[in-house]
């Protein structure tokens, strides 16, 4: 059978998949180059003369070989994003940003399965690294798992931020069966249980008006007291993705119109914020038994 999705320009070799029969034109020295495994069989069909030399079988879905074809023949440009770092860094909930342009993660998958099993250059390989990061912000814990089982540590560090939240309890097992090692996934919850503890201890020491600095007056108590009284509810609430100092900052709106209220109320929040900002978001940013929080 004529293969569809994929056409060599320049074909000196076919490749059958089985058990579908559909056949491949491809280019051998494009093959050998791009992959160590089909360099290994040119090599020994060579040495033992053995079968057609011009046709080999493989048991492959040719759908997926198709696109696998193209990438040894047509090696892919790394993705590009925009750098939004710093927008994300200290951001609390997971941002949904779909990358325009990355190859379809259920498709790269597949392909670096492929890439796995034919031991594809480096050189071929490292491009579909940057489509896997690029997944990292819409399916992180699919993005963490794969990065895991190839060995891409950074990745798999840099899409733990977007695991803060949900808490990893809340996924299925079946979810949660996309991470390969106990350790990758020891370490997701270190870094969940980590920062609901630091986020707490951080919430219940921060006080309004520290040393009655900047204190109201007229509405000192009231202010107190509904600062203790929505600090005591969120303590409650807090884990890896809370937005602290965005929940204090709510109650805002019940001190009324007194802006000496509000100055104090606002600064307590932004001090919040400048601490919550300090704990780790990442996997390899954890700190050490023997070091600091």
């Amino acid at each position: 059978m004529e293969a569809t999705g994929f056409k060599c320009v320049d074909p000196d070799f076919r490749i059958r998949c089985r058990p579908e029969d559909v056949v491949f034109g491809a280019n051998r020295q494009r093959l050998a180059e791009g992959s160590q495994i089909f360099a290994s069989m040119f090599d020994d069909a060579e040495a033992n003369a053995e079968g057609d030399p011009e046709t080999m079988d493989l048991i492959e879905d040719s759908t997926v070989f198709a696109v696998f074809l193209k990438l040894l023949h047509e090696p892919p440009v790394p993705f590009t994003e925009e750098d939004i770092t710093e927008q994300i860094k200290y951001e609390t909930k997971v941002i949904m940003k779909s990358p325009k342009n990355a190859i379809p993660l259920p498709i790269l998958t597949k392909i670096l399965e492929l890439a796995d099993k034919y031991m594809v250059k480096p050189g071929i390989v490292q491009p579909l690294h940057t489509h896997l990061r690029a997944h990292r912000m819409v399916w992180p814990l699919k993005v963490y798992g794969l990065a895991v089982k190839y060995g891409l540590d950074e990745i798999a560090h840099d899409t733990s931020m977007f695991l803060i939240h949900p808490p990893l309890h809340t996924y299925s097992v079946e979810e949660i069966s996309v991470i390969p090692t106990a350790e990758a996934l020891q370490k997701l919850l270190l870094l969940q249980h980590h920062r609901s503890i630091r986020l707490r201890e951080i919430l219940h020491d921060e006080h309004l008006f520290p040393h009655h600095y900047g204190e109201c007056p007229r509405h000192a108590k009231f202010a107190y007291g509904l600062w203790a009284s929505k600090k005591f509810r969120l303590l409650g609430k807090v884990n890896s993705g809370t937005d602290v100092a965005a929940e204090m900052t709510a109650s805002l709106k019940d001190l009324g119109d007194c802006e000496t209220c509000y100055k104090g109320w606002s600064a307590a929040t932004e001090m919040l914020a400048y601490k919550c900002r300090r704990v780790p978001r990442r996997t390899d940013k954890m700190p050490l038994p023997d070091q600091p929080k």
